[in-house]
């Protein structure tokens, strides 16, 4: 598989993409003390972050954790959680380009398997990230 770089704008994090964060956090507890913990990290972990929350989410509900071992928002920041190394690569289904058939009228959705999510949790397999601009491939 080709390695990707991601072309997210990091420039553009700012506290409005915590509210991204927190809407996607499966256990939304204790929103200031989160916030600190948002702020400090860098753009990078940043995005790091809303890239992994869908991956975690899926390990905790395919291990059946129980709500009240998934750490609080803000644990999760501040131990740096979104590095922790997964069970397994979650299966994010197929791919969501052509969904509802307004990307391309007339032409089926896409049957290859998602590999990457967009910031809305949106799943787009490789070729798609690549068009959508969420990843370029490194030369």
């Amino acid at each position: 598989m080709p390695k990707v770089v991601s072309l997210f704008p990091w420039s553009s994090l700012s506290s409005d993409s915590f509210d991204s964060f927190w809407k996607h956090y499966p256990r939304r507890v204790n929103k200031q003390e989160a916030l600190r913990a948002w702020n400090r990290l860098s753009a990078q972990d940043r995005m790091e972050c809303l890239r992994t929350i869908p991956l975690h989410a899926a390990q905790w509900e395919r291990a059946g954790t129980e709500w009240r071992f998934i750490p609080h928002a803000a644990t999760w920041l501040n131990q740096r959680r979104f590095e922790d190394e997964l069970e397994s690569v979650p299966d994010l289904g197929q791919c969501e380009w052509n969904k509802n058939g307004t990307r391309e009228p007339g032409r089926p959705r896409c049957s290859a398997a998602a590999e990457h999510t967009n910031e809305k949790g949106n799943v787009y397999c490789q070729a798609h990230a690549v068009s959508l601009g969420l990843v370029r491939r490194k030369a």
